[in-house]
């Protein structure tokens, strides 16, 4: 968990954490009523990810744009085994859709 504290009065060119992209998979943040996310528009400009009541941000990473929806969904090798066979049965993305 990451927290950046709101910083009043700060000048435009400062930042609580200089501008970047998510790497993971993707970002949650919690319901609150402090500014968590900020998103850069294709035109430059800053817009502030909006607060929704009882509800999270997602934002997706670069991970997750690169994931490819032909990749099996299946369950870490190392959780399952002889004696723990998967929950679920491996599939994929396309598969399980059209299967929903």
């Amino acid at each position: 968990m990451t927290h950046y504290p709101h910083q009043a009065g700060a000048p435009d060119d400062e930042f609580g954490i200089a501008p970047h992209t998510d790497t993971s998979f993707l970002t949650l943040v919690a319901p609150n009523d402090v500014p968590g996310l900020s998103i850069r528009a294709q035109s430059g400009k800053w817009i502030e990810a909006p607060a929704i009541l009882d509800a999270y941000v997602v934002n997706g990473g670069q991970l997750l744009q690169r994931w490819t929806i032909d990749w099996p969904v299946a369950a870490v090798p190392t959780r399952v085994g002889p004696d723990r066979p998967p929950r679920y049965p491996t599939t994929y993305y396309t598969d399980y859709m059209t299967w929903y």
